[in-house]
């Protein structure tokens, strides 16, 4: 076993495990304390995805942005995605479903990881359980991965959320 692979898969899956409570910690902040975040720049004029800054990041108004002119009675909003794929992307309309969107897939992008991993050691946790059926080696393994993954989580989903995305005083 080469340590320098078994690294290479180790830092994978801690920055893609750092994502998804980053893009939680955008989330709530967009959905509950909009006005105190980074992201309140009144005077911003650019847009993201088409849509004014402002708009796109307030999710007090950004669930209307789905709509045609932002007007529900109007029906759903399209997209072209890339120029070719023309629907109601909804995770494009406001920020909490883009961040959404993103923490779902490195939340599977971490896990593939996982599994990857797995396989390079010889060992899945879905065919191989220790050294006997449903010994203790997988048991410790998930211990351990259910502690750093929950500390992970809360480190960095307060970190963003209480400090780094909020306006400075």
């Amino acid at each position: 076993m080469d340590i320098t692979i078994l690294l290479i898969w180790i830092v994978l899956i801690m920055l893609t495990s750092l994502v998804p409570p980053i893009c939680s910690a955008i989330m709530d902040l967009v959905d509950f304390k909009f006005n105190e975040t980074i992201f309140n720049q009144p005077q911003k004029t650019s847009s993201v995805f088409g849509i004014p800054w402002q708009l796109w990041f307030n999710q007090a108004q950004g669930w209307l942005n789905k709509y045609k002119n932002r007007d529900p009675k109007q029906g759903p909003r399209e997209y072209k995605l890339f120029g070719l794929f023309k629907g109601q992307w909804t995770q494009f309309s406001d920020a909490w479903h883009f961040f959404k969107m993103i923490g779902i897939g490195f939340n599977n992008i971490c896990r593939a990881f996982y599994i990857g991993l797995g396989i390079y050691l010889g060992s899945s946790a879905a065919i191989y359980m220790g050294t006997e059926p449903f010994g203790t080696t997988i048991w410790i393994t998930m211990a351990i991965v259910f502690l750093y993954h929950a500390f992970d989580w809360n480190i960095t989903f307060n970190l963003f959320f209480d400090k780094i995305l909020r306006k400075k005083s």
